[in-house]
Formats: structure tokens, sequence, C-alpha cells
């Protein structure tokens, strides 16, 4: 039997679990990490379109053409979808960060980066006094321990709509089991992988775990007091090609990073942390609770969570109703649009 995978920078680790699962298939893979955006997808398809059982990643962004899930559904004669594990209980601090021109700003974490970094750095913050915010008070202040449940939920939920199911996977897999948030060790792809088997009515066979190619790259730290506070584990310090580097290290090249390519659009998450660094560190008030929103505010969300300016048919609509900030912020965010923005960014790896 000939098997396709078709996903983000997940898509090798998990074929080669169905491929220690289903020792006798030709598995084939189509990871998005090695193809270019908006090119000719022609031979990846001719691979495919050769497969019995395709098995993808949900795939909307339009830069993915044939590859998009939508267009294999009309193209291959058998499809099943897997879901792309993203979660960030472990780390509630970590964010991916873009430049005025939707470009990744890299630095010593590739395009991840710390929310309260960004935050103490936008607020004139040293690195030897952004330090000192890693700890419990800014973490709770900042919702980062109620993150862990909040992200299980939602991970159920999401693996709970392809017939999979989360907790399951979690329960057979280490207890801190992503490296980063949208990299899952090679133990929770291969309880997701035997789940996938099973669905599609193939026998899994006994079978030992491949390499966990995903721990080469980027590995997050899990910081002591969140650590402590879901009980998951032992934490951990940030690690590169298996080599360690400190809490210190990550923010002094953070902060090279941003001297050299500013982080004009940057998530709530950072919002967020920058109001508490103004408030709490710099001794600012905090900033009134608008009852309703105004002109500004419209261009303002459309800007950070959508990445685009607003047509002023939207502001239009917005003047026209009594709406308040949380109003904007839930719309945009549960958006298709927005939807489509954060695959693109799963897709990415």
């Amino acid at each position: 039997m000939r098997i396709g995978v078709v996903g983000n920078c997940q898509a090798a680790g998990f074929s080669a679990c169905i491929s220690r699962l289903r020792p006798d298939d030709e598995i084939c893979t189509v990871s998005l990490n090695d193809l270019k955006p908006f090119a000719d997808f022609s031979a990846q398809m001719t691979e495919l379109a050769g497969c019995d059982l395709v098995l993808t990643q949900f795939i909307d962004s339009a830069e993915w053409g044939a590859l998009r899930t939508a267009e294999l559904q009309r193209s291959i004669r058998r499809l099943v979808r897997f879901p792309a594990i993203v979660f960030a209980g472990f780390h509630p601090d970590c964010v991916y960060l873009t430049d005025a021109g939707g470009s990744e700003i890299r630095g010593a974490t590739g395009p991840y980066h710390s929310a309260i970094a960004v935050a103490c750095f936008l607020e004139g913050i040293s690195v030897q006094r952004a330090l000192k915010l890693y700890n419990a008070l800014t973490y709770g202040s900042l919702g980062y321990f109620a993150d862990y449940d909040r992200e299980v939920l939602r991970l159920e939920r999401e693996f709970s709509t392809g017939g999979y199911d989360a907790r399951a996977a979690i329960q057979a897999s280490p207890p801190v089991f992503m490296h980063t948030l949208n990299h899952p060790r090679i133990e929770l792809l291969f309880a997701l992988a035997e789940q996938v088997v099973v669905r599609v009515g193939l026998q899994p066979l006994k079978a030992t775990l491949p390499p966990d190619t995903l721990s080469n790259a980027l590995r997050w730290a899990v910081h002591p007091e969140i650590s402590r506070q879901i009980g998951k584990g032992p934490p951990c310090n940030f690690a590169l090609g298996g080599q360690e580097f400190s809490l210190e290290t990550m923010l002094s090249t953070a902060y090279s990073a941003y001297e050299r390519t500013p982080p004009d659009h940057v998530p709530p998450s950072v919002m967020r942390a920058r109001a508490f660094v103004r408030q709490n560190v710099l001794g600012h008030p905090a900033p009134s609770v608008r009852r309703t929103i105004t002109v500004e505010d419209v261009r303002t969300g459309f800007r950070v969570i959508l990445g685009r300016e607003a047509e002023e048919a939207a502001i239009d609509a917005w003047m026209r109703q009594p709406a308040t900030t949380e109003d904007l912020r839930q719309a945009l965010f549960t958006s298709r649009e927005f939807a489509a923005k954060y695959e693109a960014l799963r897709a990415k790896g």
C-alpha cells in the first residue's frame, strides 16, 4: 500500500511514525517546510495521485495552491485529515513576530520570541531589569498559569472533530510533550499516528519510536514557576541543536534582533505584557476601560490582528453599532481571515 502524508514541520516525524507502524507500506511525504510558497507543485501532486491513501493536515492558505485541502479533496481518491498540533500550555510566553512587511524577525530562537522580552524592549527596559520580570507575579498577572488547562481543552476539541482522542495521546507521551508551541515530541506524534492508522481501518504493528528529528531544532524553555504550577515535568532551559543556553542569552540576542528589525506589528499577548510593564515596572496608571470603540480602535485591531488596513466600509459598519473593544477583538480573532492566517503560520512549522 502507498500512503501519502502532507503537512507542516510535523510531517516528517509523523511519516516516520506511520512507517514504523506500517513497515510494509510505502510512505510518500510532502512537507511544506521543504517547499516554497506559490511554487509549481505538479511533481508533488503526481506522487500523491499515485497513493492509495493520503493523510493531510488542514491546509487552507492560497500560497500552497494544489496542496490545499480543498484542492486535494477534488483530486485524491482517498483523503483523511489529521490535526496539526499546536499547544502553548508549556510555553505561554512564546509568540511569532514579524516586521512591518510581514517577514519573520529571527534571533537565537528563530522566529519564536518572548512576549515579555518584546514588551520590555519596546518600553526601554534593560536586559538585566527584564530578567527580573520572569517570575510568578508576572506569569500570574498575564494569565500564563491558566493556559495549560485551556490548551488541553482546545486540543481535545480539535482532535475530536477528526475523531481522535487528544487526552489519550497526551497520556501516552512524556509530561512535557512539546519542544515549542508547534513542535511536538515524537511520542505525541506516534500516539496520534497510531490513532490515524486505526481510524482508516488498518492494523498498526507494535513498534519502537523513530528518532525525534524536531528535538534537534529549538527547544523553548519551560520556566520553573510554570512547571511547578502545572505539575507536568521538570523545568528546562532553552536549547538549539542540543546546546543549551540561558534566559539571559535569549534576551540579549532578542534585543539585538529588535534593534536591527524593530517589531512594529505585535500580537495581543505582547500588548498585554506591555501594559503590565507600563503599570507595574514604569508606574504608569492603568488605562481606563473604553465602553465603545473609536475609528482608531478599528484601524488598530485590523492592523494588529489581521495584519492589514481596514476597509472604510468595515469602519463604517463598526461605527454604526454600540460595540466595545472586546467585541471587536472577539470578532477579528474568530473571523475566517484570521483562521486562514493562523493556518499559514502552522504550515511554516
